[in-house]
């Protein structure tokens, strides 16, 4: 470029350069206050509920039980840890029958509780006798039995599950039935 054309950085060309940025700068700011203004209009939450409150309602009520009984996670992975956390720990018993998904017993080891495993018959199905027999000692604080089970996809829960033990009513533990597939098959573990 030639040095008659080349611009030259004067006083009013700065002065214009500065009051057109303020002026871009106002703009900008007019524009910040008006998002600003409807954002707080608007019930923004980066996190959702974690107690679930409104979907635990529902769900109670879809199967007949108050919000209070429905328990709620990022997947079962993290309701199968949090059970472990209440019923299991340091001198508490956990009862299994495997072959079954390889987190019950992983869970019990994080948690520092002891696993009993009844293994299934040879068609896979729960060995009930030798459950009952082993619950009715009375160390076992909480059993966890599948229905379907992984990795077989039996039934049979609901048998076991309606049959007496031989401990009194207050030494009852806690027996978990993990039904994911209650709303696809009569089968399945009753809703009671």
């Amino acid at each position: 470029m030639p040095a008659a054309q080349t611009p030259l950085l004067s006083r009013q060309r700065i002065n214009r350069c500065l009051k057109s940025q303020k002026h871009i700068a106002d703009i900008l700011s007019a524009y910040e206050a008006k998002i600003e203004a409807a954002i707080t209009q608007v019930d923004l939450n980066r996190y959702p509920d974690p107690l679930a409150n409104p979907l635990r309602k529902l769900i109670g009520q879809a199967w007949g039980y108050d919000r209070e009984y429905v328990l709620m996670g990022n997947g079962g992975d993290e309701l199968l840890f949090d059970f472990a956390l209440c019923w299991g720990g340091p001198g508490r018993t956990m009862l299994t029958c495997p072959p079954t998904f390889s987190v019950y017993e992983a869970n019990a080891v994080l948690t520092d509780t002891q696993v009993v495993s009844i293994p299934r018959k040879s068609d896979f199905s729960l060995d009930e006798e030798a459950i009952l027999s082993r619950v009715a000692q009375g160390d076992i604080d909480y059993a966890i039995l599948t229905s379907p089970n992984n990795p077989t996809g039996n039934n049979g829960v609901p048998t076991i599950i309606s049959k007496p033990t031989t401990m009194p009513t207050s030494e009852r533990r806690l027996t978990s039935v993990l039904s994911n597939a209650i709303p696809f098959g009569a089968n399945s573990v009753p809703n009671t």
